[in-house]
């Protein structure tokens, strides 16, 4: 049986005490008489990123996505809430 969640062909089988138990359903590693537990689960927990396209179309030479981290772009928003007030609170200058 293939986990659909991490595509890892094993010797599965469904856990009909877990089910009548809890109402879910889990797989169980028959070699290892233990619960499933999913490969890629674990590797994804890195840090999550956001993705960004770019702003030029296909036909200019369009750079590629970019990619940042959520800490990258918390700090990028925090710059931004702070050079928004600098200019709002400026004078006015007066051209003649």
């Amino acid at each position: 049986m293939i986990c659909k969640k991490c595509n890892m062909d094993g010797n599965f089988s469904w856990d009909d005490e877990w089910f009548k138990k809890t109402g879910k359903w889990r797989l169980i590693d028959n070699e290892r008489k233990q619960p499933h537990v999913c490969v890629k689960a674990k590797s994804e927990k890195k840090q999550k990123r956001i993705e960004w396209e770019s702003l030029h179309d296909a036909t200019n030479n369009q750079e590629p996505i970019l990619f940042i981290t959520r800490e990258q772009y918390e700090e990028m928003q925090e710059r931004t809430k702070s050079l928004r007030s600098r200019s709002l609170n400026a004078s006015p200058v007066v051209h003649f």
